[in-house]
This record gives structure tokens, sequence and C-alpha cells, in this order.
């Protein structure tokens, strides 16, 4: 049996490797429950070739 729950009581991890910051946020529906966001050095990020390759580093 599969439930579908509306919109409103659904969560979403939302993760966003920028340039130079990482954002990540949970919602529930619409509504932001949690945000966080960290600064990258460019001079750090440099060192990777892909945003793939700096999973570790941002994590």
């Amino acid at each position: 049996m599969i439930l579908i729950y509306p919109l409103k009581f659904q969560k979403s991890l939302t993760i966003n490797p920028g340039s130079t910051t990482t954002k990540i946020a949970v919602y529930k529906g619409a509504k932001p429950l949690f945000d966080y966001t960290t600064d990258h050095l460019m001079k750090s990020l440099r060192k990777f070739d892909t945003v793939y390759e700096q999973a570790e580093y941002r994590g």
C-alpha cells in the first residue's frame, strides 16, 4: 500500500552547493523548518576539478 500525503505534510531536504557557499534547508511543505549556510574560501575550492570532488570537503 502506498500512501501519498498532501504537500503540506511532506518534508524535503534541500542542498545547494553554490560557488563559494553550501546551503542546507529542511521544509515542511513550503515552510522552512531549518536552514544553514556555510562559506568556503575560493582558494580551498580551487584544488578540486568538479563540485562532486568537493563533497567530502563541503560535508
